[in-house]
Order: C-alpha cells, then structure tokens, then sequence
C-alpha cells in the first residue's frame, strides 16, 4: 500500500479509483477526489481588515492555482502557493490545512503535524474530524504514537460510531484498524463493496492495507485477490 491509501482526505490528489463509484445518495459527501470541506464555519477564516480588494482577490487566484498544483501531484510548488497566501492573510485556515495536506503529501510529516495544529487554532477549534485524523496519520509516522492515538480518538469521538459520510466510513475504520480491531473496521469496509463493475476502489485498498498493516498476510492478500477480481488489469 502506499500513503495515499493511508491519508484519505476529502481533497486530496486523486488515487487511483478502479471502475466507477456509486452514486452518492442526497446528502452524501462526495469522492475524495473532490475538493470538498465542511460547510459548518468559513474555512478561511477573516480576511484581515487592512486587506484591499485586489489583495483578497489575488489571495483566492493563488488558492486556485495551488489547489490546481495539489490535485496534480506538485506536492512542494502547492505548499509554497498556499504559504505564500499565509503571508498574505495569516490566519487563513483553509490554506494552513491544505499546505499541511501537500506537505504530508510529500513525506513532510513534522511539517504536516504542526500545521494542522495550526490551522485547528485558527479555526476557533471546530468539529473538524479530518484534521485529527490526518494528524493523527501524520503523528504515528512520526512515532508519536501516543499524541496520534489522542487525535484518532477526538476523531472517533467527532465521527460518532455510526458514520453515514463516505469519508467519515474511511477515517473511523482506519482508526479501528491502527488499534488492532479488524473485525471492527471491516464492518465498515464490507457494505462499501457495491455489486461489480461499480465499486469503491479507495475502501478496498484501505481494507487490504488495515490487515497488512496488523501483519494479517492471509487477510490482505483474501481482499486483493478480490479486489484484483474487479479490477485485474490495475496492477
């Protein structure tokens, strides 16, 4: 498995997605291939009130043109963008996040840790299960692990144990899957096997990687020989 699998995040780069996903329900959150946040709050935080016109438009082309340069796979040249927009305007949450995103994208962990950290203070500490679990990622790369079991837990506790977002499915059994609880995260992961061809090829490559991870050869290699079923021309 490769970290892409492991940082499952509403808008980060697209992976890989074998065959076609369902449709999402009304309601549902989308792919997350989509660059998509919550709606609860403004991600962006105020714009200081010394900011003209023309300055907060050029902060919104420079978020386009490194959103642009992250869904791409130019991982270091997004963070720069976004850090550029944080000189700007530097209680931007929004571009705090997304540099922390690209960072950890590229293997910048500690980088990617202390962002988010960041960027939950500038928004107010929310409701904000994705930045805890991505830090919570980003901390157990780093053998933090008892601070990155803290962030999983707020995470878990922010998801609630019956997730209908699709997104919300992926952290929660990711996080039952880092404790060992296999049977747990599996439940989840089943019921996102839709009937072929459409699947989710995200949740299964999640699913193999959580019993690999757990050092379950024969449980890993059971959902890639199945997952290899619907897609076999993926590897």
């Amino acid at each position: 498995m490769t970290a892409g699998a492991i940082f499952a995040s509403r808008s980060q780069p697209a992976r890989a997605q074998a065959g076609d996903l369902p449709d999402p329900a009304p309601g549902d959150a989308p792919t997350a291939n989509a660059n998509h946040h919550h709606d609860d709050g403004d991600e962006h935080g105020p714009a200081p009130s010394t900011m003209t016109e023309d300055e907060r438009a050029a902060v919104e082309k420079m978020r386009s043109d490194a959103n642009a340069k992250l869904l791409h796979g130019e991982f270091d040249r997004a963070r720069r963008e976004f850090e550029k927009i944080l000189k700007m305007a530097p209680g931007d949450a929004a571009a705090q996040r997304e540099a922390a995103r690209a960072a950890q994208a590229a293997g910048e962990f500690e980088y990617g840790a202390e962002a988010l950290e960041r960027a939950h203070h500038f928004e107010q500490h929310r409701r904000d299960p994705e930045l805890h679990y991505l830090r919570g990622e980003a901390l157990f790369v780093l053998n933090r692990n008892e601070e990155a079991a803290r962030e999983h837990r707020i995470a878990e506790l922010e998801i609630g144990p019956n997730p209908t977002d699709r997104m919300e499915k992926l952290w929660l059994a990711r996080v039952y899957a880092r404790r060992g609880r296999l049977d747990a995260a599996d439940k989840i992961y089943e019921p996102m096997w839709t009937p072929a061809p459409r699947f989710d090829s995200e949740a299964a490559l999640n699913q193999a990687d959580a019993h690999l991870m757990n050092k379950d050869w024969q449980g890993g290699a059971r959902v890639l020989r199945r997952y290899l079923e619907r897609e076999p021309t993926h590897f």
